[in-house]
């Protein structure tokens, strides 16, 4: 198996639905994001609380993701949300983004 290097991969950023961004999240360029008001799942509470979720660019990919000659990055690594921070790389969950998105599992 080939390892694994978040840094490079960005499957599970092209193929993740909302990312949620909380108000203990910080360091996040607030233009990366979307609130939550009106979108199904979230209740509006949360919008009040300050939740939001990263906002998606044309390709439906994450707005922090970015494109190099190595594959991609993320421009927010260091200060990501925590559900990025909290997601388990080689889980099931990452295995099954690598293969959407045509990676070696």
């Amino acid at each position: 198996m080939t390892e694994l290097d978040c840094q490079k991969c960005g499957a599970c950023c092209t193929h993740a639905g909302d990312i949620s961004v909380y108000p203990t999240d910080t360091g996040i360029p607030k233009h990366l994001t979307r609130s939550v008001r009106g979108r199904v799942g979230y209740g509006s509470w949360e919008a009040e609380q300050g939740t939001r979720v990263m906002a998606k660019n044309d390709c439906d990919t994450c707005s922090a993701l970015k494109s190099n000659k190595d594959g991609y990055t993320c421009r927010i690594y260091e200060n990501r949300p925590v559900v990025c921070r909290e997601f388990p790389a080689g889980s099931d969950e990452c295995f099954a983004a690598r293969k959407l998105a045509g990676l070696d599992t």
